[in-house]
């Protein structure tokens, strides 16, 4: 259920939201009144396998659902973007059938969200170590303070690696940058708010679908 400590998220500050590794959230369809609350963890790795972050583990709350609690219901593949579900969930399932559709309509989220059919929550909890939200920035963005400059330091590191970090350069200039030169950076750095809402944000989503990442 929603609470005091959850927020309403954007179309595409829920793209990064989703894969951050521990990532719950609720999806409101405003049409039919109903809601479901869907968790997305990184998959988890056997001893002295080395860490794939390709892949993330799919766990759904629904009303009705004769399991308590959060019930496992297959891995979604981020890179193609593709959902398998377990062989042990009924294929009608409205787990099943919202992450298909979410999926399906990644590329469209903001025509649903920005037309009121569709309100996508966080649930307070921070989306990269699963800890509970206290600082209102960190409520406003999902993501906890310490996570967050752990996600920017390791972006920095990303920047440097390909030679457009420049100190004194505003982050959001070089994000922009790094995206123009290698655009299958897209998962992997964080992309602040204010470059997903540009006008180039938008015109790089074709040259982000050519690398599946959309």
């Amino acid at each position: 259920m929603i609470n005091s400590n959850s927020h309403r998220l954007d179309a595409a500050s829920f793209r990064t939201f989703m894969f951050q590794g521990k990532a719950l959230f609720t999806l409101e369809n405003k049409e039919k009144g109903t809601h479901i609350t869907l968790r997305i963890q990184t998959l988890k790795r056997k001893r002295h396998q080395p860490e794939d972050t390709r892949y993330f583990e799919v766990y759904v709350k629904a009303l009705n659902d004769k399991y308590a609690g959060n019930r496992y219901i297959g891995r979604i593949d981020r890179r193609s973007k593709s959902f398998k579900p377990t062989g042990y969930i009924e294929r009608d399932h409205v787990g099943v059938q919202t992450i298909e559709w979410l999926i399906r309509n990644w590329n469209r989220l903001e025509d649903f969200v920005s037309n009121e059919k569709v309100a996508i929550y966080h649930m307070g909890v921070c989306c990269k170590c699963g800890l509970p939200l206290t600082v209102p920035e960190s409520i406003q963005n999902g993501i906890g303070p310490q996570c967050f400059k752990y996600r920017e330091g390791k972006s920095v590191d990303l920047l440097k690696e390909i030679g457009v970090y420049k100190p004194g350069t505003p982050y959001a200039d070089m994000v922009m940058e790094a995206l123009d030169v290698r655009p299958d950076l897209f998962d992997k750095i964080f992309v602040p708010d204010i470059v997903r809402r540009t006008s180039d944000w938008f015109s790089k989503m074709t040259s982000f679908a050519d690398f599946g990442l959309i």
